[in-house]
């Protein structure tokens, strides 16, 4: 039993090696990427419920509900 844990350890030391990892650069430049488009598309869906909330407010309003 313990020999297949080690063998396994073994193993997972070779695919380890074999992983084609990212420069600092990438991972950096991607990162900054990724969180960009997070805060953009944060602020068009803020941008987007300000309106609808906006016409929907007026569309009680506008008929007498609340």
């Amino acid at each position: 039993m313990l020999e297949r844990v080690i063998q396994f350890f073994r193993e997972v030391r070779v695919e380890f090696s074999k992983i084609n990892w990212p420069s600092r650069l990438e991972t950096v430049v991607l990162t900054v990427l990724v969180i960009s488009m997070v805060v953009i598309l944060a602020v068009i869906i803020f941008a987007y419920d300000v309106i609808f909330s906006g016409l929907i407010q007026k569309l009680f309003e506008l008929f007498g509900i609340r």
